[in-house]
């Protein structure tokens, strides 16, 4: 209502509720025959047009008070319902195999089926014979690769190439461009991806061991001073080892360059990107090593590494070398890594969330075969978030894993060792150190039963891990064998434990230390003390006033008075343990 004067409006709202729009009234389909779903039927829609091969089905409802109309998308398109001659049904998006003399007007190859779906609204003809015939365009081969021969460099007789079939028919490739029924196209050589990077200022490098023409140490300088980098390792990976298929195996070692111009080792990277390298080496790389002597600064990341070495350890780190795994499962069916520190050089060995599953005898340790007592520079080994286990196939194969006689790691020279985060397994000792600073923390000591031969604290103390066996081995005691003592392993041991847990059988031993020295070792030492002014003539055995500490064991209070035995007959005064509960003190 408007006031005819003032203009003003004004709404009943009685008036108004009384005589709102009342909605559409949607007449209910009730046609049994429709092929509308019963949901829209409920709605009120009916099926205007079917769907066919092409289209989705119309469907409409109709208000029965004032006539309006709304339309919606029912049924999808079925697409083409077609026989072969043998009455099964094909899907026409793959027929790619046509009769060239089939084309429609534009020129475009055809294909003629007989549709089993009578509402196709594909154009239909009648041949010769009058049959009728439905008509679609044929679909383009859809092509996959079969094979991929990628060169890092092409030569004229070995070009790189695909070769590809279809995917959607059995078409056989004839002509120049044709390999054995599959079309060959050739593509552009991977080439090397010569790139250098720069990590702590030194350059990191990678080998490309698909490289079969990088066979000297001059040819790998001559293209950058050092080797082959993939730094776009993500994207370039598959063009340069196409043929690993997720594996590759090399029979001899890549022949990469140990030295740079000036003097300092190569840093070379081998990144796995994934993959497993298995090499499968049957002759040692120096006949009284490993299969592998590393004498540069050698790095395998991200992926496996399989070493098949026979009778030989995998890696071998020489003086002044280093070894760096990250991220890797190696696998060997002998010991796994080793070093040979000399006088004038130690080495490194570095493992970060690496797993070892060694057969051998050690897993990683070093050789004092080349150490000079007063000399021989320190080996650095860090274990960070990894496992080492010695055996492994024991427990799950017979007549595998026989080589109980085994310790995971086994330190015998100068050495500034850490264990952090890490696990280790092993049937003898699970850690021995005859000499250096071992420092652990976080971690576990596994030592699994096995019977040994020569397993008691009064046996000698030969070579290598020949002594008793425990899951941490301390010290050295010289063979009482000899009359003039062991003149091996004269250098004192230092083990600092930090959370470390020993998971070791009631009847086997957690910690044996012994301290059994050479006279002239205790008598250099800087802790040796004598009478006040003694004379260096007269500093003998006898004079000695305090005895030098030779092995060092802070245990955290990881262990306690009831889990370290001494072996008998040792040093007087040059064992120290801290943090061993009752056990504490000097012995």
């Amino acid at each position: 209502m408007q006031c005819s004067y003032c203009g003003d409006r004004y709404t009943d709202d009685q008036y108004s509720s009384e005589h709102k729009a009342t909605g559409h009234k949607w007449i209910v389909n009730t046609d049994a025959d429709d092929p509308a779903s019963a949901e829209d039927k409920k709605l009120g829609f009916v099926t205007v047009k079917e769907a066919d091969c092409l289209n989705a089905a119309q469907l409409q409802k109709t208000c029965s008070v004032c006539g309006d109309t709304e339309e919606k998308v029912g049924a999808p398109a079925t697409g083409h319902k077609i026989k072969d001659s043998t009455g099964k049904l094909v899907d026409p998006t793959e027929l790619c195999k046509v009769n060239d003399k089939l084309v429609d007007a534009e020129g475009n190859k055809i294909y003629a089926f007989e549709s089993v779906n009578e509402n196709c609204p594909v154009e239909v003809k009648v041949d010769a014979r009058g049959n009728t015939k439905h008509f679609i365009k044929a679909v383009d081969h859809v092509m996959e690769t079969v094979e991929e021969h990628i060169n890092c460099e092409d030569t004229d007789d070995n070009k790189s190439y695909i070769l590809e079939k279809c995917k959607n028919c059995d078409t056989v490739w004839t002509g120049a461009d044709s390999e054995d029924g599959y079309k060959k196209t050739y593509v552009d050589e991977a080439g090397h991806d010569y790139n250098t990077v720069q990590t702590d200022g030194k350059t990191s490098v990678v080998v490309c061991i698909e490289d079969k023409g990088l066979n000297t140490q001059d040819k790998y300088l001559e293209y950058m001073r050092s080797v082959v980098d993939f730094t776009t390792y993500q994207a370039n990976w598959q063009k340069y080892v196409a043929a690993w298929n997720n594996a590759y195996e090399i029979t001899s070692k890549p022949n990469i360059p140990t030295q740079e111009e000036n003097g300092n080792p190569v840093r070379v990277v081998f990144d796995l990107n994934g993959n497993t390298l298995t090499m499968d080496l049957e002759s040692a790389d120096v006949s009284s090593k490993c299969v592998w002597l590393v004498q540069n600064e050698l790095v395998f990341q991200n992926g496996n590494v399989v070493v098949e070495s026979n009778d030989k350890g995998a890696f071998d780190v020489d003086a002044g070398a280093s070894l760096t795994m990250d991220n890797v499962v190696l696998r060997t069916d002998n010991n796994a890594i080793r070093t040979d520190p000399t006088s004038t050089a130690g080495a490194e060995i570095n493992l970060t969330k690496t797993t070892i599953y060694s057969e051998g005898n050690f897993g990683v340790a070093t050789n004092a075969n080349n150490v000079n007592n007063a000399t021989t520079k320190d080996v650095v080994i860090n274990i960070v978030d990894s496992y080492i286990y010695m055996n492994p196939n024991a427990k799950n194969e017979a007549g595998k894993g026989e080589i109980t006689d085994n310790t995971a790691l086994f330190i015998n020279v100068p050495s500034k060792v850490t264990v952090d985060g890490s696990t280790l397994v092993a049937n003898r000792q699970v850690v021995m150190v005859r000499g250096g600073l071992l420092e652990m923390s976080d971690s576990k000591l596994i030592l699994e039963a096995a019977t040994i031969d020569g397993d008691s604290l009064t046996m000698d103390w030969a070579e290598g891990n020949t002594a008793p066996r425990a899951a941490m081995l301390l010290g050295n005691k010289n063979r009482a064998s000899q009359t003039s003592g062991e003149t091996a392993y004269q250098y004192k041991t230092t083990v600092i434990l930090d959370n470390v847990t020993f998971d070791v059988d009631t009847a086997d031993r957690n910690v044996v230390i012994a301290s059994d020295y050479e006279e002239s070792t205790i008598l250099k030492q800087e802790d040796t003390k004598w009478p006040a002014n003694t004379a260096d003539a007269d500093k003998t055995f006898d004079n000695i006033t305090t005895m030098p500490i030779m092995v060092y064991l802070d245990a955290g209070s990881c262990v306690n008075d009831k889990q370290i035995d001494f072996v008998k007959g040792y040093d007087a005064g040059t064992i120290k343990l801290v943090g061993c509960g009752d056990a504490s003190g000097t012995y």
